[in-house]
Parts: C-alpha cells; sequence; structure tokens
C-alpha cells in the first residue's frame, strides 16, 4: 500500500496465489453446491475454513493499511501537473498506448523486481 501501485497489486496476487495454487483448487468447486432445502451437504472441509480466514486477515489488514494511507494524505487525492504526468495531457493514442505500457511494466517489476529503481521519476520510465 506504501509502495505505490505494486503495493495493492501484491494483496491481489497474494489472494489469487492462496485460491489456486496453495489450496489446488479452481474457481467452481470454490462456491458450494446448494442441498436440497432441509437438507445439510455436511461439514464445511477445513481447508475452506483455513482459506476464508487468510482472506480474512488479508483483506482486514488491507484495509487498515488504505485507511492510513488515506489519513496520510488528508483523505484527498494527490494533484499531479503536467510535468508529473506526460501522458495524461496527450491525444488519445498516445496516452493510451502509454497507460497499456505502464501496466504491462508493473507486472514485469512485479515478477522480476532486479531492476526496481525506488523512484521512477523523470524520465526512467520512457
Amino acid at each position: 500500500m506504501l509502495s505505490k501501485e505494486q503495493g495493492i497489486t501484491v494483496v491481489a496476487i497474494c489472494v489469487t496465489y492462496d485460491i489456486l495454487l496453495i489450496q489446488k483448487t479452481s474457481p467452481p468447486p470454490l462456491i458450494p453446491e446448494r442441498a436440497p432445502r432441509g437438507k445439510i451437504k455436511g461439514p464445511t472441509p477445513t481447508w475452506r475454513k483455513d482459506l476464508v480466514l487468510r482472506l480474512l486477515v488479508i483483506v482486514t489488514g488491507t484495509t487498515c493499511l488504505l485507511f492510513a494511507r488515506m489519513k496520510l494524505m488528508g483523505a484527498r487525492l494527490p494533484v499531479f501537473n503536467r510535468f508529473d504526468n506526460p501522458a495524461a495531457s496527450e491525444d488519445w493514442p498516445t496516452r493510451h498506448l502509454t497507460h497499456n505500457f505502464l501496466g504491462c511494466l508493473n507486472a514485469w517489476i512485479l515478477l522480476f523486481p532486479a531492476d526496481l529503481c525506488c523512484d521512477w521519476t523523470m524520465g526512467t520510465v520512457p
């Protein structure tokens, strides 16, 4: 949360990793089957209870960090000028191509952080 775009992205990656790889499940088994009215399907599997507990901890922690960040920022959005974000003031094709590139760049940085710079400003991103 405190490290720009990668901070919030890594939370979603952790949740996805936990659900799909740690639990070795696919999305359909996560949705419980409906039992006929009045009949109980059986106890909830232990892995599902553990998964829900871990996800609850991650979501609660993320929410607390987001509120802390909002408090630090004074509950205001940051103000950027043309120099801070030159792509935002460009024409449609340049702006959208740049924003698409930045999404790919952030995914690359998340997977391969060796080239990570402490501050991506002043022309560091082409």
